[in-house]
């Protein structure tokens, strides 16, 4: 059972009005289900319902008033009115059928705020850099050159409608984890900018994946700077989501769903787990209830080690990132907090690192135990985060950085033949940006990127760039190390002299973990050199035993 509101058309007067109707959701009943940036929490503007003021939020007012109809009531279903926010066991009781309301309404309305910063323009302007995109299918090097694109057929960059485009791009309604799952949870879906219908759906997403893959000009998405929330992630995990979930038909585990709505936030960082839990098909397994009783660090570590207890897997490790928020186990995946591309080094599924060893893992309360060995201790850390040096086209001080670190890379006692490899194999963790093992031809694309100048020709450009593409991918918010015995590798920002690089048995990559009395704390994934497909595994240093990391 849930109320719907029935809205009065705008013939009635400016005043949004209305009235609650409540259904069973059991029964067919037409609604279209909101969906909705909260926004700025004040509620000043006000609904009539039934004869009673409510106050409610600028976004919902915005939404409402460009969603309702001229001449006829639209039923919606949209949270701030149709659940008492005041009630915490309604609040509960709603949230837990979240995913039924969606699914069951007749379609989700995605309202992305009202028009502004000539966002009708840059609808029409996205669509046309689609068709451009779709007529001149092969790259041309001169895409990625702010100055040159009006050579290629593209508009200026000094053309306003570039701006807009961005602007679009950065309205916060993709980084909401409500919102992205509300997304995902209904096959009809229909986005509205204002009062202008943003159709097909994956539009905006299109947009930034063609950006992401160099197929239009990376000005056109924000940078760092701008989109400190991620968005632009934000966008490309939606879409994945809607393909898999709503494409399908389908629910998917738990873990999955947190993994890839990761870049995703919440107001309430409980809502990071409790907004999926309608599309897990894992649900009634793990068997967690919406409780806001429950602090944000007691939920993380439940769901935490029930997803290890019953998958028996190390894969929740791998979403461990150097930031978290919140007072966490260090195996706990802090889902509130994200780092734009700190993933990169965990989504290669190539890496044997522990070969055919299965995980051995048992949850106790905060502290999980597993099998591995320790492999050698971090003995040098270079003082430069590796994703410092590797925006493009060139950054000042980077050919004299690379020549220091090859004489460290070629000091390494464990290479021999190879020495002259390691280093630009390292920051890209051997692996191409198309994420095939990188071959020896692909030292072509290293070389390119270190004798790059503002003369070279494009098709060095073009080379330098995908190796600068492939090192950032890979290598953000790392540093490069050392260890005892001579390996030479890539390990996490916050790792130390003295930590270990561990294998975890069952795992697909090796670890950094720091030794605290008896115990230890997981720092993250690491790259080790010639050690990444089940190498250490045949080292005389290979001893088996219990971790337990707390």
């Amino acid at each position: 059972m849930t109320r719907i509101l029935c809205l009065d058309p705008s013939a009635k007067g400016d005043q949004l009005a209305g009235r609650l109707e409540y259904i069973d959701l059991e029964r067919p009943s037409q609604y279209e289900a909101l969906s909705y940036v909260w926004g700025d929490n004040d509620k000043e503007h006000i609904i009539q319902i039934e004869g009673r003021s409510i106050a409610i939020t600028f976004s919902l007012f915005s939404a409402l008033k460009d969603l309702r109809h001229e001449s006829q009531n639209r039923r919606i279903w949209a949270d701030a009115i149709c659940i008492n926010q005041n009630d915490l066991e309604e609040r509960e009781q709603q949230v837990s059928i979240m995913g039924t309301i969606y699914r069951a309404a007749s379609r989700v309305v995605t309202y992305i705020g009202p028009e502004s910063e000539d966002s009708s323009a840059a609808i029409q302007f996205g669509r046309e850099l689609i068709k451009f995109h779709i007529l001149n299918p092969v790259k041309d090097p001169r895409l990625h050159l702010p100055n040159e694109v009006h050579h290629i057929g593209l508009p200026p960059i000094s053309d306003p409608r570039w701006q807009a485009l961005k602007s679009l791009l950065l309205r916060g309604w993709s980084g909401r984890s409500w919102c992205a799952h509300e997304f995902v949870m209904n096959k009809t879906l229909l986005i509205m900018c204002g009062k202008v219908e943003v159709r097909p759906w994956a539009f905006l997403v299109d947009i930034v994946c063609l950006v992401v893959n160099r197929d239009l000009p990376v000005f056109l998405v924000p940078t760092d700077e701008e989109d400190s929330n991620c968005l632009r992630e934000c966008l490309r995990a939606i879409g994945r989501l809607r393909l898999f979930v709503a494409g399908t038909d389908r629910k998917v585990p738990l873990l999955s769903l947190l993994i890839a709505s990761h870049p995703l936030k919440a107001s309430d960082p409980r809502d990071k787990i409790y907004s999926l839990l309608g599309l897990a098909q894992d649900r009634e397994t793990y068997a967690v209830p919406v409780d806001y009783t429950c602090s944000a660090e007691s939920l993380y570590t439940l769901v935490g080690g029930r997803i290890i207890s019953i998958s028996k897997s190390t894969d929740l490790l791998y979403s461990n990132i150097t930031k978290k928020s919140m007072q966490l186990p260090s195996w706990v995946p802090d889902w509130s907090t994200w780092q734009f591309g700190s993933d990169g080094s965990s989504y290669y599924f190539d890496y044997i690192a522990c070969g055919d060893t299965s995980p051995n893992v048992e949850v106790d309360g905060d502290r999980l135990h597993l099998t591995g060995s320790l492999i050698d201790k971090v003995s040098w850390i270079d003082d430069t985060n590796i994703g410092a040096f590797y925006s493009y086209p060139l950054v000042p001080g980077r050919d004299a950085w690379l020549v220091e670190m090859m004489k460290v890379a070629q000091q390494s006692e464990q290479y021999n033949h190879e020495k002259s490899d390691v280093l630009w194999r390292t920051l890209i963790g051997n692996i191409t940006l198309e994420g095939k093992r990188a071959t020896d031809v692909y030292w072509s694309h290293y070389y390119a990127h270190f004798t790059l100048t503002e003369e070279s020709p494009l098709e060095q450009q073009t080379l330098a760039r995908e190796y600068c593409d492939a090192a950032r991918r890979r290598s953000r918010y790392r540093r490069l190390c050392a260890t005892e015995t001579g390996y030479f590798g890539a390990i996490p920002e916050t790792a130390q002299v003295g930590d270990w690089i561990c294998m975890l048995e069952g795992s697909r990559l090796l670890f950094t973990l720091r030794q605290k009395g008896g115990h230890f704390l997981l720092v993250g994934p690491a790259y080790t050199h010639g050690l990444m497909h089940d190498e250490a595994l045949q080292l005389d240093s290979y001893k088996r035993r219990v971790f337990t990391l707390v």
